[in-house]
């Protein structure tokens, strides 16, 4: 996995998403509490660098509130430029195109397969190559446009580095719920939850501000609430575990797990943390980060249990512990 995305924690811009007229959604959402809300066809989201990729798979539930023209959906993006995109036409057919909108048709579907104001789906396959390119398109987890041998790089480039969406037609609102990204393969319909601290972990060395117990102090839903509440340390080699809520709506493979932490310094020279992950009295410290004196959301996407070098399943991830260390 190269990324995984529910939207229902922190506003994208927060995580290194560019691009405009988007924002996050409540109202209309597939799984858990947003959804991501394009209005318009000049709204735009492009996802940070996953890094150059000449074989790339993604998947995303997407609903459309209209078709007034047709427009692009979802993309593989070079820098700044579509290699190729997926585009709903006016009549409910979905084309490949090298490019953008009004690019060449690399495939297209049988008309009449989408349809507006319900979740769809889609799947989208690239091998980006001059001439030996790939595509292949999957709505609702059925094959419905495929071509090989063919131009899939726009760039000269043959590579993608970003995944981007768009909006709909007119001032209508497109959304988009659970993202996966990957360099393997297909990996079906997923939904992605989002679970936070429920409990104080095996360890929990860290001063409180704002609430009386650590987990309290990092247990908002949605978005962190800054120095609303928090827990703080100076000391090199202590760490703040917590329990996490149980996964509610997933169930069957887990594919990947994201963790997530919310940190910044508040003092002179280089003050650097890790986030840990415990299972089964096993610790795994992750990548050492420089803070700065601003709120950064630092990521890792994990396909396997990092303290067994297992996979996920629903049992590990309820019984996971997610934390802090202070390196220096």
């Amino acid at each position: 996995m190269l990324n995984i995305y529910g939207f229902d924690f922190t506003d994208p811009a927060n995580i290194g998403w560019t691009g405009g007229t988007f924002s996050r959604e409540t109202s209309t959402v597939r799984n858990g509490t947003h959804s991501y809300k394009g209005t318009g066809t000049l709204a735009s989201a492009t996802s940070p660098s996953f890094g150059n990729k000449g074989t790339i798979y993604a998947g995303i539930a997407v609903y459309w509130q209209s078709v007034a023209s047709a427009a692009k959906c979802i993309g593989f993006v070079d820098g700044s430029t579509l290699q190729v995109c997926v585009t709903i036409e006016t009549d409910g057919t979905l084309k490949v195109r090298r490019g953008t909108e009004s690019g060449t048709v690399l495939c297209s579907s049988s008309s009449g397969v989408f349809t507006v104001n319900t979740w769809h789906h889609l799947q989208l396959y690239c091998v980006v190559h001059g001439s030996a390119g790939a595509v292949e398109l999957r709505l609702n987890g059925t094959n419905v446009a495929s071509a090989s041998g063919i131009n899939t790089s726009n760039t000269g480039n043959a590579y993608a580095n970003k995944f981007a969406m768009y909006g709909c037609a007119g001032f209508n609102y497109a959304y988009y719920d659970d993202l996966w990204i990957s360099d393997t393969a297909f990996q079906g319909d997923c939904k992605v939850e989002t679970i936070y601290p429920s409990a104080n972990g095996t360890t929990n060395n860290f001063n409180v501000s704002g609430a009386a117990s650590n987990y309290l102090c990092v247990d908002e839903t949605g978005d962190y609430n800054s120095d609303t509440d928090y827990t703080y340390d100076a000391n090199v080699g202590d760490k703040d575990l917590f329990a996490m809520g149980n996964l509610a709506t997933v169930s069957g493979t887990v594919k990947g797990v994201r963790i997530n932490t919310v940190m910044r310094k508040d003092d002179t020279g280089t003050k650097q943390a890790a986030m840990v992950v415990r299972n089964a009295g096993v610790e795994s410290v992750r990548t050492t980060n420089t803070l700065t004196t601003t709120y950064t959301v630092y990521q890792e996407d994990l396909t396997t249990d990092p303290t067994s070098g297992s996979a996920w399943s629903i049992a590990t991830v309820n019984s996971v512990e997610i934390g802090a260390k202070v390196i220096t």
